[in-house]
């Protein structure tokens, strides 16, 4: 394997990361939602969502979701196509205490 691809595959630290809305929702399936290791990920990044703090998020986030969209009486893929209810969504987990964002000093 050349170098360039090691330097590619081995990085040394993971920069900053959000996961997105859409790695939780199945494609061919509804009413279906992975909560844990089983998201929709690549082999790169999956060394960042297989940590257990990552998993952990991802399990509020996605129990946030639930409730969140049996509240509007929606389905959780609306509220990923529907910019408005992204945002509200985004900020009631905000409200919730989960961090959507890293801090600025990372």
């Amino acid at each position: 394997m050349p170098e360039e691809a090691w330097e590619v595959l081995l990085q040394p630290w993971p920069l900053p990361f959000q996961i997105p809305l859409g790695a939780l929702l199945p494609i061919r399936m509804e009413n279906l939602i992975p909560a844990s290791k089983n998201i929709g990920t690549t082999h790169i990044t999956n060394g960042c969502y297989r940590l257990a703090p990552v998993e952990w998020s991802i399990g509020e986030a996605v129990g946030l979701l639930i409730a969140f969209a049996k509240n509007k009486k929606i389905s959780p893929r609306k509220v990923r196509a529907n910019s408005k209810l992204l945002t509200e969504f985004q900020n009631f987990i905000r409200s919730q205490g989960i961090q959507t964002q890293w801090p600025e000093n990372t």
